[in-house]
């Protein structure tokens, strides 16, 4: 369903990477856990390892106006290239729109970004189980550090 081509990143944006420091104390409280509750030890970095995520700009000055530090104290971003995307493995249905919905570039940065989920979505879509009810598959996406999902849900039978 996806062409290899269309999951590429914009060259022609700018992006931010999360970092996480290796030496976190959270990350030796969540070795071996199993199951996760608010309550866990390090919880708070499971959650940020889930929320932070490669970010999209339109300028370079805009990129780096939203490096630093984050709600997370462990966590910081710093400015990335395509290549430490690709490093990552990180294609563009995972990369978030770092622009608000105000912002005179936001269509031209979230377009791909939501082609991208929406693609996924169809494709998870495809191959949900037939006959199912409720929610068949999801997907989302990040704009300006908001999650948003994006479901589709069986009529039924």
């Amino acid at each position: 369903m996806n062409n290899e081509d269309d999951m590429e990143p914009n060259p022609n944006l700018f992006y931010t990477q999360p970092i996480f420091p290796a030496d976190s104390p959270d990350f030796d409280k969540l070795k071996g856990q199993t199951e996760w509750t608010l309550q866990t030890p390090g919880i708070r970095l499971g959650l940020a390892l889930d929320y932070y995520r490669f970010e999209a700009f339109a300028t370079k000055r805009e990129r780096d106006a939203y490096c630093g530090p984050t709600a997370y104290q462990d966590v910081r971003y710093a400015p990335a290239t395509t290549k430490d995307l690709r490093s990552n493995d990180i294609t563009i249905d995972r990369i978030a729109c770092g622009h608000d919905i105000d912002h005179p570039m936001f269509e031209a940065v979230v377009s791909p970004l939501f082609d991208a989920a929406f693609r996924r979505l169809i494709g998870a879509t495809i191959e949900a189980p037939k006959a199912t009810d409720g929610v068949i598959a999801e997907s989302e996406i990040i704009i300006a550090r908001v999650r948003y999902s994006i479901k589709a849900e069986s009529a039924g039978g």
